[in-house]
């Protein structure tokens, strides 16, 4: 009978504490992931109602952004209440929409420049009615009309017609150019690595390297690509070819491992 009157002793209840830590920061990491997702669809659409249906290509990484975003929430939604897979999780998915976030940067600005490009023209006197810039001129127009595979054509035969015309280094420019918009990235690089050797004075220069590094990446040079973009990094900090260059740099260079 005394045995039943002894008090019983309170069970201790579990400690919460840590879950309830564990699932704060996963909802902070959903959180952060919906903002991400949310900013990078209302860029989205604002290209895809600018950037018409010539730019196939773009909109093909774009898809790939968005299959990257849904394969970061699975991944955010199969984190456990282990602490330190928590934090490593959290860890790699912070780097990995850092990454992502620069590449969509960088899609966007080479959109931009593809449509502005195409809308403007390029300033070639025709006072004097020279025969080189009526036929250069000529060519150009049949590239402001999209037809590149005649507008190469053209540039080319004007290369081997014109050798002393002061817009040979134009020509091969476009000649270059025309081979990347066609995806014969090999070929690109060709022509913009003669215009840099052999017209270092000329007015696409810049440009020229800039497609250089572009073309080596996308024909899987990744080295001779990251060798472009490094020089790219000596022009002034504003400058949007250096701004562009060091997105590239960042985002193909290898990241060590911790």
């Amino acid at each position: 009978m005394l045995a039943g009157c002894v008090p019983k002793v309170a069970t201790k209840a579990p400690n919460n504490g840590r879950l309830d830590l564990l699932e704060q920061r996963i909802f902070a990491l959903e959180q952060q992931k919906l903002r991400a997702i949310a900013e990078l669809t209302d860029q989205t659409e604002t290209f895809r109602v600018r950037v018409d249906g010539e730019l196939k290509n773009f909109r093909k990484s774009q898809r790939f952004f968005i299959a990257e975003l849904d394969k970061l929430k699975q991944d955010i939604a199969l984190i456990t209440n282990d602490n330190e897979l928590v934090q490593d999780k959290a860890r790699k998915n912070g780097l990995r929409l850092k990454r992502l976030e620069r590449r969509l940067g960088s899609q966007i600005i080479a959109l931009s420049e593809l449509k502005a490009f195409f809308d403007e023209s390029v300033d070639v006197d025709q006072g004097g009615k020279r025969e080189d810039q009526i036929a250069f001129n000529n060519a150009y127009k049949i590239f402001k009309k999209r037809n590149f595979t005649d507008a190469g054509r053209a540039f080319l035969k004007f290369r081997s017609q014109y050798t002393k015309s002061d817009l040979v280094d134009d020509a091969v420019y476009f000649i270059g150019y025309i081979h990347f918009l066609q995806g014969q990235y090999d070929r690109a690089t060709l022509y913009f690595q003669e215009m840099l050797e052999q017209y270092p004075q000329s007015n696409w220069i810049l440009d020229g390297k800039w497609w250089l590094g572009v073309s080596h990446e996308r024909s899987g040079d990744i080295n001779a690509a990251m060798d472009v973009y490094k020089e790219l990094l000596e022009l002034p900090a504003q400058n949007p070819i250096r701004i562009k260059a060091e997105l590239r740099l960042e985002d193909i260079t290898p990241v060590a491992a911790p």
